[in-house]
């Protein structure tokens, strides 16, 4: 990827100061919080899971603030899904919909006019990602290029405010030379896809993602990363263009080709890995009733439709859903038996 400037603030993006000495984010007010840039305190009552799993983090005492800075990403583009074939029954009966470049789950609920999705979180562990099968050009050697996945979750099916993290390896004379990860975050198509240049993440690393907003009609946003196997944690706040709103009418929960489709494909630069299986743990949304005057219900899973990647009739990734854990399979074996 071509090399651009580090900045602190990239026009509509920004990365907020470090929290007063002592602060303790589970002791604090929302409006704490919010200054902060840590996600809101979730409703104990009408959010039970998302308040559990708040705490659970946000109590902990090697909690370590890290300063990042932004590289903003021209190459692969990101995409909204390509071809999206919903399935007919929900993630519990076992029927994925599909996605030439999306897979994972959403959850898309009929929600009353005065309801909309202001939060989504999840869990994931880092890909460890390799060059495909169908790369290989011999006995431990593959077609040169760069292989790519991104992990993320995400608000709204258009003006999407997404975070997650970015796994790949590169492979060149034959052989993987690099393999590496990062953060990133965005609101489609308004804010380009933009690199945290600063904040630690590795593959095999545990990341809890926050993207958070006032809901249906928000033109500012946040998206709060935690490492949770090191302790850190980056918050950086979003605005978006005029004439730009969030719907709030929906929650992701995607691994990602980011480049099927798009005219980088054809230079045969990025490609989609072997990935193996990626887990996402604790996949849930909250919303929010009349843009944030009291809390709405949580969602999970269970209130998710599921889709795979499928090009060309062939499948690249596979969903499923094991109580409250989400599992993306390379292909469409799914897992060992």
């Amino acid at each position: 990827m071509a090399e651009k400037p580090l900045v602190k603030d990239q026009g509509r993006i920004k990365h907020l100061p470090a929290p007063p000495p002592g602060f303790k984010p589970h002791l604090a007010t929302n409006e704490e919080l919010l200054a902060a840039g840590f996600p809101r305190r979730p409703n104990a009552e009408s959010q039970p899971k998302l308040f559990a799993l708040w705490e659970k983090f946000m109590s902990r005492d090697d909690l370590t603030y890290v300063p990042c800075t932004f590289t903003p990403i021209t190459k692969p583009s990101r995409l909204l899904p390509k071809d999206l074939k919903k399935p007919s029954s929900s993630a519990s009966e076992s029927n994925n919909g599909s996605s030439s470049n999306w897979s994972g789950a959403i959850i898309e609920p009929a929600l009353p006019d005065n309801e909309s999705f202001n939060t989504a979180t999840a869990q994931w562990t880092v890909p460890n990602v390799y060059p495909p099968a169908s790369a290989s050009t011999g006995t431990n050697t593959w077609k040169d290029g760069t292989y790519l996945c991104s992990s993320w979750v995400g608000i709204d099916d258009s003006d999407i405010l997404q975070a997650g993290t970015v796994s790949q390896v590169v492979v060149s004379g034959g052989v993987p030379t690099t393999r590496d990860a990062w953060a990133w975050t965005e609101w489609y198509p308004t804010i380009p896809s933009t690199q945290l240049t600063g904040f630690p993440v590795a593959p095999g690393d545990t990341i809890i993602c926050t993207v958070c907003a006032a809901g249906k009609g928000a033109t500012s946003g946040s998206a709060w990363f935690g490492n949770t196997t090191t302790g850190q944690y980056t918050p950086v706040s979003m605005t978006a263009p005029a004439g730009s709103a969030l719907v709030g009418n929906m929650a992701e929960f995607i691994l990602e080709d980011p480049s099927y489709g798009s005219s980088v494909k054809n230079l045969t630069e990025f490609l989609f890995p072997d990935f193996g299986a990626s887990f996402f743990y604790n996949c849930l949304a909250s919303t929010t009733i009349n843009s944030g005057q009291s809390s709405g219900p949580e969602y999970a899973l269970n209130d998710a439709y599921l889709i795979n990647i499928v090009q060309n009739g062939q499948t690249l990734s596979t969903a499923e859903v094991d109580g409250t854990v989400m599992m993306m399979y390379s292909g469409n074996s799914g897992p060992a038996t």
